[in-house]
């Protein structure tokens, strides 16, 4: 019951937000056309003299908006030679339509209006009015500025690449009423925007059910219960955005738009575009890390499950970098001088914070070449504990008086690391000393009792051992146990070293062995009425065997 309010609460917030959204854009769709309608040049500014580029441009512009149609005098800012004046009035609604279709704003403040103008490239009467369209330029022919003959040839190739479908026959075709004109836009072309929102939010939660169809198809094989409200819904919403503004970004140039509003929606587009993009790639990052997190939590070291976190930050704040730079890039704007001001700015970041820089390097080493990872028993520099933590700037050792070390990776990386850790047995050395009483044939029979017990405990490297009766002390004979233990951890081999060394006591008192320890022993000749305290034994040396073969080890 409080889930299906919770969805119907969301359903109607996104409801609510849609609406708000519609809204807004009619508002800002209005206000530009009522702008766009209101921006009408008196009719004693019109120019038409041709004697500068200044004027040519105007004249082709100006003698084709609605108020003032005359196409025969916008076409005769053309070089057309022996075409048609029909043919003339077709280029000169191409360009027009070319200038729209890549949105392409003409600010007649920034075109020269000196009769005598030279390209400073070239040297020649020559003006180009967009530097990304340099195909299409203007030169002076005798006292006059026209579009070149190069360019009137150029114009129907490119028309013909910027828009897919031709609505020149279509409008042309149309009856009064839709030709009228009501706050700045022909009622055609407000009810070809009202169906291009209609089309756009269908094809909006079309292509977001084909897209979570598919994603869910994708992420289905990682079986998580939460895969499609962790991945698939937050994936397949920008998705659908972005395949929507890219079918307005195609389409749009059909309704033919007054130039500022189909700018003012073009620099919309190119802004949201790369905003969308890059919210796209960083929800699937959050896949990525969790991919990550996943590898890493079946390998065998646990140095990775730190690095996961590093890397998700690191592609989060990559794609955001890249992001605003790829918004600037769209909006037009050279990113040069930004990136050579990044350049001299992290230089001197870089020098004034060079010990940062360094632990930070020390870190990407400490995680490449993994000299320890955590848990690890490390001695480096006279430090000897577990490590607990490596970060970006620095690694945590608990030491075995239980305090914590921090010490920076810049440093940690250029030392020498005893990791004890990455051992692959961990040795036990000790010397048995038993007393000088004990007869030869109890000490075989111990002997090869302590290899049993080795050969009997399940954590102990069995081809690699070494028990003998080494050495003959001060006070006692020596026997040396020299052994390795398989284990992971430093707990592990305590415990291991515990279960040996109980062994070890248990078959000593069971077959009667003496540990030797320092002492001075006084020898009376004869001591009435008192035992010795030194044992004798009876047994044989089949008997001492016997008891070695038949005592059950490790049964405790």
């Amino acid at each position: 019951m409080i889930r299906t309010s919770r969805q119907k609460i969301q359903n109607t917030l996104k409801i609510t937000m849609i609406s708000q959204i519609f809204w807004i854009l009619l508002i800002f769709l209005f206000q530009i056309t009522f702008s766009n309608a209101q921006d009408i040049t008196p009719v004693d500014e019109l120019r038409t003299s041709l004697e500068s580029p200044y004027d040519a441009v105007y004249t082709h512009v100006r003698y084709l908006q609605d108020d003032m149609y005359k196409p025969e005098i916008s076409a005769s800012t053309f070089d057309i030679g022996g075409s048609s004046e029909a043919e003339a009035d077709e280029i000169a609604l191409m360009l027009l339509q070319i200038y729209k279709s890549k949105n392409l704003d003409v600010n007649l403040e920034n075109i020269p209006d000196d009769p005598d103008y030279i390209d400073s490239v070239s040297g020649k009467h020559k003006y180009a009015p967009f530097p990304q369209m340099p195909e299409i330029y203007l030169v002076k022919k005798g006292d006059k500025w026209v579009y070149s003959r190069e360019t009137v040839r150029k114009i129907p190739e490119l028309y013909d690449s910027t828009h897919l479908i031709d609505m020149t026959s279509f409008i042309g075709g149309l009856s009064e009423p839709w030709s009228h004109k009501f706050i700045g836009l022909k009622l055609w072309q407000w009810v070809g925007i009202a169906i291009f929102i209609l089309v756009g939010i269908m094809v909006y939660y079309l292509l977001k059910f084909f897209f979570s169809i598919l994603l869910y198809r994708m992420f289905s094989k990682f079986k998580r219960k939460d895969v499609f409200q962790k991945y698939v819904k937050p994936i397949a919403g920008p998705f659908s955005i972005f395949a929507v503004i890219f079918l307005v970004d195609v389409f749009l140039i059909m309704l033919q738009l007054p130039s500022k509003f189909a700018y003012y929606i073009s620099v919309t587009i190119k802004v949201i575009q790369p905003i969308v993009i890059t919210l796209m790639i960083l929800r699937i990052t959050n896949f990525i890390g969790d991919l990550l997190e996943r590898m890493a939590s079946k390998t065998k070291t646990k140095l990775d499950n730190q690095l996961v976190p590093f890397a998700r930050t690191a592609m989060k704040f990559v794609v955001l970098i890249l992001g605003v730079f790829y918004v600037l890039t769209n909006l037009g704007i050279d990113i040069t001088p930004l990136l050579a001001g990044v350049s001299i700015g992290g230089l001197a970041v870089a020098l004034a914070a060079k010990d940062t820089v360094r632990n930070l390097f020390g870190s990407v080493t400490i995680f490449v070449d993994t000299p320890f990872e955590i848990g690890d028993w490390i001695i480096f520099d006279g430090v000897e504990g577990t490590v607990e933590e490596v970060g970006v700037r620095s690694t945590r050792v608990r030491t075995f008086y239980n305090s914590v070390i921090t010490i920076p990776n810049g440093n940690l990386a250029d030392m020498k690391i005893d990791n004890m850790g990455k051992r692959q047995y961990r040795r036990y050395v000790s010397r048995i000393s038993i007393t000088y009483d004990t007869p030869p044939d109890l000490i075989e029979a111990f002997v090869k009792g302590l290899r049993k017990i080795v050969d009997m405990h399940p954590h102990t490297n069995k081809e690699n051992y070494q028990i003998h009766l080494n050495d003959m002390g001060d006070s006692a004979i020596v026997v040396l146990f020299y052994i390795f233990f398989d284990a992971p951890d430093w707990t592990k081999e305590l415990e291991s070293r515990h279960e040996i060394i109980y062994e070890v006591i248990s078959l000593a008192h069971d077959l009667g062995v003496r540990f030797a320890f320092p002492t001075q022993t006084l020898h009376i000749e004869d001591f009435p009425e008192k035992k010795s305290l030194t044992p004798s034994y009876t047994e044989s040396s089949n008997d001492f065997m016997d008891k070695v073969e038949k005592r059950k080890y490790f049964s405790k």
